[in-house]
């Protein structure tokens, strides 16, 4: 656990064990990032792993997990991070932006376990529920946003970063 309510899983880690990827610093872009020696900086300074190098499979590489992040490499989406992300009832996170918004940032997002009460909320366009039923979504984390979980049960989503390198989206095309 990276706090008292967010945690997780990782599925592909920057050093192979599922334990890789989840801090408990804080590690926030802002817009005052500009370029890419200052985003360099920003991950020096905070002593963290660029996200391309989440690509090692770890002990939950394996069967239907591992199929599908091959269907999403099939598919040009590179997947990268991912992970299962464990929301207990009750948590949210604060307001943040995980990429520059002038920078790529895309997450995938499959919910596998969630309660109507969870929901993603962006600072410009509102919050959605992501229901449990087998729809993907790519949401841009490349702008200021939260997850919140106000029901009884935890929340677990399946998340990987990707880069839309064939098309393969309407809206989150890598270029």
């Amino acid at each position: 656990m990276a706090s008292d309510h967010f945690g997780g899983w990782s599925v592909l880690s920057s050093n192979g064990s599922y334990r890789d990827g989840f801090t408990s610093s804080r590690f926030v872009y802002d817009d005052s990032i500009k370029t890419m020696e200052q985003v360099k900086a920003k991950i020096a300074e905070g002593n963290v792993t660029t996200g391309l190098a989440y690509s090692q499979p770890t002990e939950l590489y394996k069967g239907y997990v591992a199929e599908l992040i091959a269907k999403f490499e099939d598919l040009g989406l590179y997947p990268r991070r991912a992970r299962f992300m464990l929301l207990r009832a009750g948590g949210k996170c604060s307001m943040h932006m995980d990429n520059p918004s002038w920078l790529y940032g895309v997450r995938l997002h499959i919910p596998i376990f969630t309660n109507p009460e969870c929901f993603f909320e962006t600072q410009d366009e509102g919050s959605a529920h992501l229901p449990g039923d087998g729809s993907i979504y790519l949401l841009r984390v490349n702008r200021m946003h939260r997850v919140v979980n106000g029901g009884n049960t935890d929340r677990i989503h399946f998340v990987a970063s990707i880069h839309d390198t064939k098309g393969v989206s309407q809206f989150h095309r890598y270029t």
